[in-house]
């Protein structure tokens, strides 16, 4: 007979069914979780034994329910603790990655990290095993290109595409995208994938370790870097010891010749420093000092200032000018301004808030008696009221944005054989006369331009005003205050302003001369008596352009003309002479008197009618609306439109000038009534003087015998 070894299941039922608290102990739990996890059926027969031995077993299941609770609680502590001792392991790998990509070459594409892996030509998804793009990227440098008022990012990135190694700048906003790698061509391959390029985009940034960050300035002028003041120009930057190491300047490639020369010897600075003085001593003064005076004050920062030379063809103006532009800019001479007045107003624009602390030519204003003359004046008064303002055309951009204005930055220096139309843009910006030509050969001063000798001055005059930016500031202030101050009762506040800062030019570049090489040049003396006598030509300019004297002039040219007409103040017949007031000869009429009879030449209105004259034609009376109307229609002929809105806006202008004979004080209107053919009628009352000019008399004393 066999003996059967012992059922242990049954002899744990035996031992609980004699003490239950055999089941509890920590052994027993222990096995029980076990076998309850590793062999269910098993368990259920040790249920099924301790039953048959009318053992309870609900508590007991609690209690091994608790137990698997807390073991479970105990292996995904350990499992987190495993987890972090990896990632603290690959973060020590990834630190020493990264230290690693840092201090690669751009060009050495065999990287590893963060769960990416390049090689030459291929980037790998090393968590999915798989590769995601047919080529490989690394980014070199983050550019931070500024204009002065925004900022743009881009990347430099050195690629590899089936083993040709090439580079490529990308825009900011346009990598994050992905977008440019379609203009790698067609073996710039990334991989199919919901998302791929989201990974190809982080693996490139991630292995790439820390670009080096370059500033690139797009503009010239001055600016600060560190605090300092640096003067930025084609070449890079000039700050108080000289020129400044790793300041990189791009410019257009047309604007790339304003680059000051910074290399030249001591002497050769000193001749070019006497040269630009000999500048000063050229005759006609009152436009040699102020354009050359100008050039020094550009150099100083922003103004308001604006010249404009004019002159008949021949007489020199553009060759002066250059002479001007090239202390900034030497390739740029007479037959190569950086700008003329067939360029767009959108160009102009552009290019005068890229340069910047500079003079800027704009050459060659020739009206032609065509439409296109409105569209150069419009331009010309964009550009000096943009000047004066010291701001730029402010643009939507395609998403409906406003874009920050770019504003006008050099001092433009205009010529042109004739003035641009409008008294506001005459009021800010100074007009200079140019007759006849200078008084000097100005070849060796073209050849010195061109070989960069005035602008190496130009260079060492912004370090040394870098070098003592207080005193700079301080003698600026205290030439303008009292320049103008000299110059008001002679002027307006604008003019005076203007003119002041011409002043302002000249004497910081005396006192750079004689601090550099004890050279003395034009005292301020001698530069106010040359102010005052522009002050008194400006004025002159300026009146000439003035709103209310200008429908004045074509209010009387209308009249002469025929576009118009006067009647007396009885309502009915014309004041003599006839075709002085608008009347035209209209045949012969026959008048008696005292029974003999004459034949007169008769006449006939012409035009419309703008208002009545006195039997003294010393005075009129005119119909606002209709005057205004007359007036306008003539300036729009002549192609120069009449900048007055409306028959207030003229009201304004008449009374603000000083034109209007009487007011009605009760009423507070500068209309007067006036009885007509027993109608009541609101008018300008005016002296007929200030219509035909001061030879009026002359011809209203035309008899009506003479005139017919």
């Amino acid at each position: 007979m066999t003996c059967q070894p012992p059922n242990p299941l049954e002899q744990l039922a035996a031992r609980a069914a004699d003490d239950v608290k055999t089941l509890f102990s920590d052994d027993v739990v222990q096995a029980a979780h076990m076998l309850r996890i590793e062999s269910p059926g098993e368990f259920e027969a040790l249920r099924r034994e301790l039953k048959a031995h009318r053992v309870g077993v609900t508590a007991w299941i609690k209690r091994l329910d608790e137990h698997a609770r807390t073991e479970q609680a105990r292996i995904k502590q350990e499992q987190q603790a495993i987890e972090r001792a990896r990632t603290e392991a690959r973060q020590d790998r990834e630190r020493d990655n990264v230290q690693d990509l840092d201090t690669r070459p751009a060009d050495d594409h065999e990287r590893e990290g963060f769960g990416y892996k390049m090689t030459p030509g291929a980037i790998w998804d090393t968590d999915e095993k798989a590769q995601i793009a047919g080529f490989s990227a690394v980014i070199a440098e983050h550019l931070i290109e500024t204009d002065g008022v925004t900022e743009t990012h881009s990347y430099r990135i050195n690629l590899n595409i089936a083993g040709e190694t090439r580079w490529c700048t990308v825009l900011a906003d346009d990598y994050v995208k992905m977008g440019w790698v379609s203009s790698l061509g067609p073996r710039a391959v990334l991989f199919a994938g919901h998302i791929v390029r989201e990974k190809v985009r982080a693996a490139i940034q991630l292995l790439s370790g820390k670009p080096q960050v370059k500033r690139v300035y797009t503009f010239t002028g001055w600016t600060r870097i560190d605090g300092a003041p640096v003067y930025l120009h084609g070449g890079g930057g000039i700050g108080a010891s000289g020129p400044i190491d790793g300041v990189e300047v791009n410019l257009p490639q047309d604007l790339q010749g304003f680059t000051l020369k910074t290399k030249v010897s001591e002497k050769g600075l000193r001749k070019a420093a006497r040269l630009c003085m000999d500048l000063l001593e050229l005759q006609p003064a009152d436009v040699a000092i102020p354009l050359f005076a100008t050039v020094w004050r550009s150099l100083l920062g922003p103004s308001k200032l604006s010249l404009y030379i004019a002159g008949a063809p021949n007489t020199g103006k553009t060759v002066l000018s250059a002479l001007a532009q090239q202390h900034v800019a030497p390739s740029h001479d007479e037959n190569a301004p950086p700008a003329t007045w067939a360029d767009t107003a959108l160009s102009l624009a552009s290019v005068r808030s890229t340069i910047g602390d500079a003079p800027f030519l704009i050459d060659d204003f020739v009206p032609t008696g065509t439409v296109r003359d409105q569209e150069l004046s419009a331009k010309a008064d964009a550009v000096i009221r943009g000047q004066f303002s010291g701001s730029g055309r402010r643009r939507m951009n395609r998403d409906g944005q406003l874009i920050s204005a770019k504003p006008a930055r050099s001092t433009p220096i205009i010529t042109g054989e004739a003035l641009a139309n409008g008294h506001s843009m005459r009021t800010r910006c100074v007009v200079l006369y140019l007759h006849q030509r200078v008084n000097k050969d100005l070849t060796e001063y073209k050849q010195y331009g061109r070989k960069g000798a005035f602008s190496a001055v130009a260079a060492d005059f912004v370090r040394w005003v870098a070098a003592n930016a207080q005193h700079v500031e301080n003698v600026k202030r205290e030439t303008f205050d009292h320049v103008k101050t000299v110059l008001m009762p002679r002027s307006n506040d604008r003019t005076a302003g203007l003119l002041a800062e011409i002043a302002v030019g000249l004497v910081v570049f005396a006192k750079y001369a004689g601090d550099q090489f004890g050279i003395t040049t034009k005292t301020l003396d001698e530069c106010e008596h040359v102010l005052l006598g522009l002050s008194t030509t400006q004025v002159e300019s300026q009146v000439t352009q003035d709103p209310a004297r200008r429908f004045l002039d074509l209010l009387g040219a209308a009249i002469s003309s025929g576009s118009c007409h006067m009647l007396c103040d009885d309502g009915v017949s014309a004041p003599e002479p006839p075709t002085a007031w608008g009347w035209r000869p209209n045949g012969e009429k026959t008048i008696v008197t005292d029974g003999e009879s004459e034949k007169v030449t008769d006449y006939r209105t012409s035009g419309p009618k703008v208002g009545w004259t006195d039997k003294s034609r010393q005075f009129m009376w005119l119909i606002p609306g209709a005057a205004l109307i007359a007036a306008k229609d003539l300036a729009q002929k002549t192609g120069a439109p009449l900048p007055i809105l409306s028959t207030e806006d003229l009201l304004r202008r008449l009374g603000d000038g000083g034109w209007l004979v009487e007011v009605d004080g009760s009423r507070r209107s500068r209309t007067v009534r006036k009885t007509i053919s027993g109608h009541v009628v609101g008018t300008i009352k005016i002296l007929s003087k200030s219509v035909f000019g001061d030879d009026f008399q002359n011809v209203s004393n035309v008899s009506s015998a003479d005139s017919r």
